[in-house]
């Protein structure tokens, strides 16, 4: 084999990979997701049993979680109708699972950032907890990034949010 027919062969591959959109569409966008956590303290006034007393104050803690979502276009070109979808599981102690979800769109010119926060997501006791999140950057309706942790939250997302769709019985 000669040098030339290797890189020729490797050429041929990358040129095929690039005409079926996977090699193109994987380097377009750079996607980061960072998670913030926050305490909140809120009063709560409620009756007082005594006459005397016109309301009682007691601190009621909760935890709100944020994800600040950053897409960047690494590409040399401007990009159209980038939708970025996000979605996120979270479990609360003797309550069904819940899904905050949402959608933002953009046109990124080359080099340019979208950054948007998603939240804040309220967990409202130190037990809940966020069992993952999802979040996907679209161009014509392919995924062109996506970041998504555990690995199967996606599947476990979008079947919550089907079964939540279907109209009951």
């Amino acid at each position: 084999m000669t040098k030339q027919f290797v890189v020729s062969v490797a050429y041929a591959l990358w040129m095929a990979g690039a005409s079926s959109g996977l090699a193109a569409s994987a380097s377009l966008v750079k996607l980061t997701v960072s998670k913030s956590e926050n305490k909140d303290y809120k009063e709560k006034k409620g009756e007082a049993k005594h006459p005397r007393v016109a309301a009682v104050r007691s601190k009621e803690t909760g935890e709100t979680v944020s994800y600040t979502i950053d897409a960047f276009n690494v590409s040399g070109q401007a990009l159209a109708n980038v939708e970025i979808h996000w979605g996120v599981l979270i479990n609360l102690p003797g309550k069904p699972l819940r899904v905050e979800s949402g959608k933002q769109s953009c046109d990124l010119k080359p080099g340019q950032k979208f950054s948007f926060e998603a939240g804040p997501i309220e967990i409202r006791s130190k037990a809940g907890q966020i069992e993952g999140y999802s979040v996907e950057v679209r161009m014509d309706g392919k995924v062109v990034a996506s970041d998504i942790q555990p690995a199967d939250i996606k599947g476990r997302i979008e079947a919550l949010q089907d079964k939540r769709a279907q109209p009951r019985k």
